[in-house]
């Protein structure tokens, strides 16, 4: 309910193969029905008439809702967390919600999720490639608590509530919020 999924796992997917149609994605949601939703999403924007405009040279060779493909060798392939990602590597991978709020005090969901990452997730990326985890905080020891324990990752945190009073204005001076 806050656009970081439409942000990170439609929007960037699809500007990042505008700029290098070749990069390979594999993006995780917690459900296939919601992997495949923001495959449907991603096709969309990089069918529309604009992108098109924008990203000429970025031409879709196949169209699935789980893979993407581009004619440059790109692809987005959508998987639900916890699945098999055998045969598949990325420059990027996208972890999209890899825990319902439900799970938050299961500790054999917890520890399912960080298995499936350590033992499928981390072997899939390419040399030099980039793991991006989206998701709310759900409990002081969830999937984020533990990968940063363990080190390696810049975190970027968006607080629902501000923890700080800030004042935006726009370019002439005058306040906006």
């Amino acid at each position: 309910g806050y656009m970081k999924s439409l942000l990170i796992s439609v929007l960037f997917v699809a500007w990042r193969l505008g700029v290098s149609p070749g990069d390979k994605f594999i993006c995780a949601s917690y459900g296939d029905d919601v992997a495949h939703k923001f495959g449907r999403m991603t096709r969309a924007v990089m069918q529309s008439p604009l992108y098109r405009a924008m990203f000429p040279d970025t031409v879709l060779t196949k169209t699935a809702e789980d893979c993407l493909e581009t004619s440059q060798g790109g692809c987005r392939y959508a998987t639900a967390v916890g699945s098999d990602i055998a045969g598949f590597r990325a420059n990027f991978i996208v972890i999209d919600d890899p825990m319902q709020p439900d799970e938050a005090h299961n500790a054999a969901a917890k520890q399912k999720g960080i298995d499936w990452y350590l033992g499928v997730v981390a072997q899939r990326l390419l040399a030099n490639g980039v793991i991006i985890v989206v998701m709310h905080r759900l409990s002081p020891d969830d999937f984020c608590a533990t990968l940063e324990e363990r080190g390696g990752w810049h975190v970027v945190t968006l607080p629902l509530i501000a923890e700080k009073d800030h004042t935006h204005f726009d370019d002439k001076g005058n306040v906006l919020w």
